[in-house]
């Protein structure tokens, strides 16, 4: 008679470790994987949440561990697994999963718009802006630069039922584009021309306010569709209620302020703790000057890793406000179907 024996442990191709996988995975079969692990409800709770995700290490992952997190997340939601996976292990394959796929089309990013990779790119453009700051076509060339990145990721994490087309897209690119060249070529042309003597942190932060003026630019303009006929709102038992452009436009605001509190922090303290350094300061700075380029990187890879996570999760996701703040017509809906026993708290899809 011949004894069966239990397959090999899948967690790892190293694990000699033999198992039963539905057994070990008894233990996980009520996790919710399709909510997050951290308390999405404070401040803190959704810092750790995007710092998960956006964390710079998960930039080195290769297609192949991604895939293979996907194909894993993909069987537990069908109750298929086959493998067995540690609590611990199926969170890191989720949070792998979330920052480099399509949640839709279970796609992999292209590699410069996953969300570990947003911080190196950010950092790069960043410290262009503060290097170039000075002539005109440094100023427009890395304002075209950071519009076009930003662009290129709307289109490749745009959700597959939502209404953003690739003409919204392109009206966006070239709106926000030419508010930040504009902004940026004025403010510059200002400033040497009617101020013969400015502080030495005016020409720094000249490509931060322009960053700022087409974001503002940019974000309703990708929005356009939603603000003329609205998001559509849910009850807290997740029943559709309608779509208010009023929700739209309370999502639009939320965006902005994310979107610039991202690039605010590194683009405002980089210049002031570059100061110090400058070429004539310290002998090794004249001597070695790429030690400078190497500071200025690491500062603002630095900055950029804690705003990154910080400015994503000052806002609610998915996006809360009370329904007396809504259309009448979606107020009279809600109060009739539930009969008045309504939670005062409606929900909308925001684009995180």
């Amino acid at each position: 008679m011949t004894i069966a024996t239990a397959p090999y442990c899948a967690i790892s191709p190293y694990c000699k470790r033999k198992c039963n996988p539905p057994q070990c995975n008894e233990a996980i079969k009520d996790i919710c994987i399709d909510s997050p692990y951290y308390d999405m409800c404070s401040l803190c709770g959704r810092f750790k949440h995007f710092l998960s995700l956006t964390c710079p290490t998960g930039a080195f992952k290769s297609k192949h561990h991604i895939e293979r997190s996907s194909d894993l997340i993909f069987n537990f939601r069908h109750k298929r697994l086959k493998q067995c996976v540690t609590e611990k292990d199926l969170w890191h394959h989720r949070y792998v999963t979330y920052a480099n796929t399509h949640p839709d089309t279970r796609e992999v990013y292209h590699p410069l718009t996953r969300w570990p990779h947003q911080v190196l790119v950010n950092t790069v453009i960043a410290a262009g802006m503060l290097t170039f700051c000075k002539t005109y076509p440094g100023l427009a060339l890395w304002q075209w630069a950071n519009q076009s990145y930003q662009a290129y990721i709307a289109w490749n994490h745009r959700n597959v039922p939502s209404c953003v087309s690739d003409r919204q897209v392109i009206n966006s690119y070239i709106i926000g584009t030419a508010g930040s060249i504009g902004t940026a070529v004025g403010l510059r042309y200002v400033t040497t021309k009617y101020f013969k003597c400015v502080p030495f942190f005016v020409p720094k932060l000249i490509p931060l306010a322009a960053l700022l003026v087409g974001n503002m630019l940019a974000v309703p303009a990708l929005r356009a569709q939603d603000l003329k006929y609205g998001v559509p709102v849910y009850d807290h038992l997740h029943k559709r209620l309608g779509a208010s452009p009023l929700a739209a436009q309370n999502d639009v605001h939320e965006r902005v302020i994310v979107k610039n509190a991202t690039y605010f922090l590194p683009l405002l303290v980089t210049p002031f703790v570059m100061h110090p350094f400058r070429r004539d300061t310290y002998y090794w700075i004249c001597k070695y000057p790429f030690l400078r380029k190497l500071l200025l990187l690491s500062t603002l890879g630095g900055l950029f890793a804690f705003s990154t996570p910080f400015a994503l999760a000052l806002f609610k996701c998915p996006g809360e406000m009370s329904y007396c703040d809504l259309e009448r017509c979606i107020r009279n809906r809600v109060e009739t179907r539930l009969k008045y026993q309504v939670s005062p708290i409606v929900y909308y899809k925001s684009e995180c």
